[in-house]
């Protein structure tokens, strides 16, 4: 085990869990679905690799329903689709287990919106399922609709963080060349 990788990535996971808390961040505008793409593409370890986005999700859930419960939020963390958003986090680290041995920027590109459509399909699957208004196929086709411009945010959001993620961790590895030979 290469402990400075480890300590580096599990560092930049960290902060990815604590800007997801910051008042001012907007919906969806989130590091958890970069951070599970990081993870899963530089975690050897497959329970690390998922469990770490999961326990990175009910930290900060749990972080946003206190600040929500004091009024520093205008949402809460916990909600009844809850279920799917953490499956659509499984996912991408899933997604970035794949990239393991392909890491370039194009694969990350590739990865980074493929992550981003399939959490958009998994999450609102979830908000159909829950909400009563959303009837059959038509009401399925105006769910995701209605979620575009949630979808916006979690794109760019997932751009921007990916970039910083996997560009920051590169940066070091070219710096700190040593990191690169061990497996994390």
């Amino acid at each position: 085990m290469n402990k400075p990788k480890v300590l580096i990535v599990l560092g930049f996971v960290f902060v990815a869990a604590i800007v997801r808390a910051l008042p001012f961040m907007p919906p969806n505008f989130a590091p958890i679905g970069a951070m599970a793409l990081f993870g899963g593409a530089y975690f050897v370890d497959k329970r690390l690799a998922f469990l770490l986005p999961l326990a990175v999700m009910l930290a900060s859930d749990l972080m946003l329903d206190f600040l929500y419960s004091i009024g520093l939020r205008a949402f809460s963390g916990l909600h009844s689709e809850i279920i799917f958003v953490y499956i659509g986090f499984l996912a991408i680290a899933g997604i970035g287990r794949l990239l393991q041995q392909r890491l370039n920027i194009v694969t990350i590109a590739a990865a980074t919106i493929s992550s981003s459509l399939v959490f958009f399909l998994i999450s609102n699957f979830g908000s159909y399922l829950s909400m009563n208004e959303y009837q059959g196929w038509q009401g399925l086709l105006q769910c995701y609709v209605a979620a575009i411009p949630f979808f916006r945010n979690t794109f760019f959001g997932d751009l921007f963080y990916v970039t910083l993620l996997f560009g920051c961790f590169e940066l070091l590895k070219y710096r700190f060349p040593r990191i690169v030979f061990a497996k994390a």
